[in-house]
């Protein structure tokens, strides 16, 4: 037996919406309910399969800064040793 939807309780604006939709594709109401259910969950996992996206890329990015402040350092470094010997040089 096919599993049933639970009785849902529709505002009229949206029994309507609803209503027009199903009758615009030949659809009962249930299956135009059961639909949007469906695409409604897809749409919560595509939004949290991109929110996971951006977790990770900002952990990338965070690492990139690091490194990029480490080479920084590494030049100021360098540079400064370099002066100091041109320095101790004249």
């Amino acid at each position: 037996m096919a599993k049933s939807l639970p009785r849902v309780q529709l505002n009229p604006e949206v029994h309507q919406l609803v209503e027009s939709a199903g009758k615009a594709v030949g659809m009962s109401n249930q299956d135009v309910i059961a639909l949007a259910m469906r695409q409604l969950i897809l749409n919560q996992d595509a939004t949290k399969f991109l929110r996971d996206i951006a977790i990770h890329s900002t952990a990338e990015l965070a690492m990139l800064a690091g490194k990029i402040d480490a080479i920084s350092d590494f030049i100021a470094d360098r540079y400064a040793l370099d002066m100091a010997d041109a320095e101790q040089g004249e």
